[in-house]
């Protein structure tokens, strides 16, 4: 059940990250073509690329969260019995999870801040445009922690006795 959810959930966000990388890409060529090739300065370009990026890193966050794709150093953790190593580890996504959700909570309370705040290359667009990413991705990164979790306590301490 979880492994269908988590399959289906993560399907938009890989897709919104690719559509922004190609805009990004996009956005660059013309930054590069416009200075080198035509010989003018075009500002909105770098600006709105940075947008994106800023963009790829917190939806991407979220699929590599999903894959359980986060660097970490298991030397000590491995060499632990099941159920210190269970603890810690639950300790490790409760941190996270709080984590993501002070970003979360942080981005709520700064939406109405930034309203007003606008991109001086391109002035329609507000601030709020570097929260949506963020608002989106820590709910779907706190997600997975929690569906790592449970996975990890299944595999720790499999059920005994249950006759298929």
């Amino acid at each position: 059940m979880l492994d269908k959810l988590s399959k289906q959930l993560i399907k938009p966000i890989r897709l919104g990250v690719f559509l922004v990388m190609l805009i990004m890409v996009a956005l660059v060529v013309t930054q590069i073509f416009c200075r080198f090739v035509i010989n003018i300065s075009v500002p909105w370009t770098e600006e709105m690329a940075r947008l994106c990026f800023v963009w790829i890193i917190f939806l991407g966050s979220a699929i590599v969260e999903c894959e359980g794709g986060q660097v970490s150093t298991t030397i000590f953790i491995q060499r632990m019995r099941n159920t210190p190593r269970f603890i810690l580890l639950t300790v490790i996504h409760a941190v996270e999870i709080l984590f993501n959700l002070c970003l979360f909570v942080g981005c709520i309370q700064s939406w109405n801040t930034v309203k007003m705040m606008t991109f001086s290359t391109v002035p329609i667009w507000n601030y709020q445009l570097l929260y949506i990413p963020l608002i989106l991705a820590a709910p779907v990164m706190i997600f997975y922690l929690v569906v790592q979790n449970i996975e990890f306590y299944h595999t720790m301490f499999p059920k005994k006795g249950v006759a298929g």
